[in-house]
């Protein structure tokens, strides 16, 4: 059995420039998968944040926001702080096999807060 995780990031650079707006957590074991966990991370400074960043091709604005369906709203309004979604995150995968989804090679980088 192996854990997944799925990160929506405000870029790819990794932490302190970029931040993890949502992250996903699913079970695979024998070519079945089951959800194990998902939560949107409460940044109570986003619109602050996303007036002031650049993305690697030059444009300004959290690139995530204008191509899907997750908002600056959704981002604000939830529940969990990042602190605690570290804490839950860390608690479900220790001890475990994880590997990624499209995970960048600097993701890491995000976790080491």
């Amino acid at each position: 059995m192996v854990l997944i995780i799925d990160t929506e990031t405000t870029g790819l650079s990794g932490y302190p420039k970029d931040r993890i707006l949502e992250i996903g957590i699913a079970e695979l074991e024998e070519g079945s998968v089951k959800p194990v966990y998902s939560e949107i991370i409460r940044y109570p400074d986003i619109a602050e944040f996303d007036r002031k960043y650049v993305n690697l091709d030059g444009s300004e604005g959290i690139w995530i926001y204008r191509n899907s369906d997750l908002r600056m709203e959704d981002t604000l309004n939830a529940s969990k702080d990042v602190e605690r979604v570290a804490a839950e995150v860390r608690e479900i995968v220790s001890g475990r096999e994880v590997t990624s989804r499209e995970f960048s090679t600097s993701g890491m980088n995000y976790f080491s807060m």
